[in-house]
């Protein structure tokens, strides 16, 4: 966890961390080259009761293009 993700969490209500946590790795930035997927979480970042898509222009860690990453969240069933 990082220190940010620390910083955050210690005001969000102790019942309440394990669901943020939990949603947060639901959410996950796709390369749009190759398909490699990496959680917000992952990346040290919180995104919780939040919605929508986004598109980030960065360079992928598997295929090392600089491209396209789209941000969505991930459900399972």
């Amino acid at each position: 966890m990082t220190l940010l993700q620390r910083l955050i969490l210690a005001f969000i209500p102790a019942a309440r961390r394990a669901e943020a946590e939990a949603e947060t790795r639901a959410w996950h930035y796709t390369c749009e080259a190759c398909g490699h997927a990496r959680s917000v979480w992952d990346l040290g970042g919180i995104r919780w009761k939040a919605s929508g898509q986004s598109v980030t222009r960065t360079k992928c860690p598997a295929c090392g293009t600089i491209g396209f990453h789209t941000l969505d969240k991930r459900t399972t069933h």
